[in-house]
């Protein structure tokens, strides 16, 4: 490699070698990953996440595993009417993925812009970190807390 070069050599003998990644195929596990939750489908996002996938998000600070978050978007695929994801960007890493998007529903409406952190082995996400502004999801927040007030009162 060049003396200007990003990567270097690792001088360790022991240290894993630099294996160079394909932005296209970070990019293509980002596309599925919209794809899969755009859908709803939990066969899609089982197979883009790895069984031991950590999810974490600012909105809560708690980290979900695989199946905790896939009941969490099948449940805002349920219960929030024109869910969509717009303005997609997608940056790859040498490990993973960096998504910016805009979420939009219509009922409860909101538009939130959302930052994903991925991290990619073997073309699925190992762990995924997503930056939201809770000011921009408090619509979102209060029918949460409607649906499962109605549900809890028998409605």
């Amino acid at each position: 490699m060049s003396a200007g070069s990003a990567r270097s050599v690792p001088t360790d003998p022991g240290a894993a070698p630099v294996v160079p990644v394909d932005p296209g195929a970070m990019r293509a596990v980002a596309a599925e990953l919209m794809a899969a939750v755009a859908a709803g489908d939990a066969d899609r996002l089982r197979a883009v996440y790895h069984p031991d996938v950590r999810i974490w998000h600012t909105f809560d600070r708690a980290e979900q595993d695989r199946e905790q978050n896939i009941r969490t978007l099948l449940w805002m695929h349920r219960h929030v009417t024109g869910l969509r994801y717009a303005e997609i960007r997608v940056s790859a890493c040498e490990d993973g993925f960096v998504q910016q998007h805009v979420m939009h529903a219509s009922d409860p409406e909101f538009s939130a812009p959302c930052m994903l952190r991925a991290w990619v082995a073997d073309g699925r996400i190992v762990r995924l970190e997503e930056y939201v502004d809770s000011a921009h999801t408090r619509p979102l927040t209060e029918h949460i807390a409607a649906v499962r007030a109605a549900r809890a009162s028998g409605g």
